[in-house]
């Protein structure tokens, strides 16, 4: 039986409209407090390698511990923390406009490619300018996006971007993979009148590659700094993937992780108190790539 709420939303999808949680900033911080306060966990790797599959069927299950970053959509930056953070976004921003003004893309990938820029960029200085009661799990998250313009900045004035940052990379090793998902994804499309943009194969394989080895320095970096990390090889058994991001997850959120040492990097980590109130304790983080 098709339960009442079901019933709703199909009626509101056949009328065109849309049902949107209206998030504040007040709203936000009134939320109970979890252990992955003060930090972000991001999933990282190539476009097509199946990170949007992964991410929905395994941390943005996690409601209750994590915020995403649709409760960010409404909200409206008037401060920033420092002109530091600011300064290091606006260079990243600026060398990726670079970019694109000197590619070949067409026009429409290129106002795509700003549209998505500024988002990720304006979603992360909105996390680092706020305090909120819990962490954020990110599909689309600044080191996702922007790779190689986080590593072109000087490292040592880069470090607030690595401040409470957990990653999950979903490696391309065999390029392959995503050339099959990519021209199965372009046909289901095609076939459903939905436009798909044509990649030939070597443009694929060249672009997969750059981008491992720019994910690779990430995770380098990462390794450096003692962030915790999982690396796994994209394929298509699903489940097994889902199971190791939720373990990893898992004991990250049990052994807590994400408040920053005074370095600036995660030496210590936040763990809720019995009873969930935020209470916080410090405690050593793993400081070791896991690679399955």
């Amino acid at each position: 039986m098709v339960s009442l709420k079901e019933l709703i939303k199909r009626a509101i999808r056949r009328n065109g409209l849309e049902v949107r949680a209206h998030y504040t900033l007040q709203t936000l911080q009134e939320y109970p407090a979890t252990s992955t306060k003060g930090w972000a966990i991001e999933m990282i790797g190539t476009k097509g390698a199946g990170k949007s599959t992964l991410f929905s069927l395994s941390l943005a299950k996690l409601k209750s511990r994590w915020f995403f970053q649709y409760h960010l959509r409404d909200l409206v930056l008037t401060s920033v923390q420092s002109d530091e953070i600011e300064g290091l976004h606006r260079d990243i921003l600026f060398n990726r406009l670079d970019t694109v003004i000197h590619s070949q893309q067409e026009p429409w990938q290129s106002i795509t490619a700003v549209s998505q820029s500024v988002t990720a960029v304006y979603a992360s200085m909105y996390m680092s300018c706020h305090t909120f009661p819990r962490g954020f799990a990110l599909e689309e998250g600044l080191f996702k996006n922007f790779p190689r313009e986080v590593l072109q900045l000087n490292k040592q004035t880069s470090l607030p971007l690595w401040n409470g940052k957990c990653f999950i990379y979903l490696r391309a090793s065999n390029p392959n993979i995503v050339l099959e998902r990519f021209h199965n994804r372009r046909s289901q499309r095609l076939a459903k009148g939905v436009f798909q943009h044509e990649e030939s194969n070597d443009e694929l394989s060249q672009r997969v590659h750059s981008d491992t080895f720019a994910y690779d320095r990430i995770v380098e970096r990462a390794d450096e700094l003692g962030i915790p990390t999982l690396v796994i090889d994209a394929n298509d058994d699903m489940d097994s993937l889902v199971g190791q991001v939720l373990r990893f997850e898992e004991s990250l959120f049990t052994n807590g992780a994400g408040a920053s040492s005074a370095n600036g990097v995660n030496a210590t980590a936040p763990v809720s108190t019995a009873g969930g109130t935020g209470t916080s304790a410090k405690v050593p983080l793993p400081t070791t790539t896991i690679r399955d």
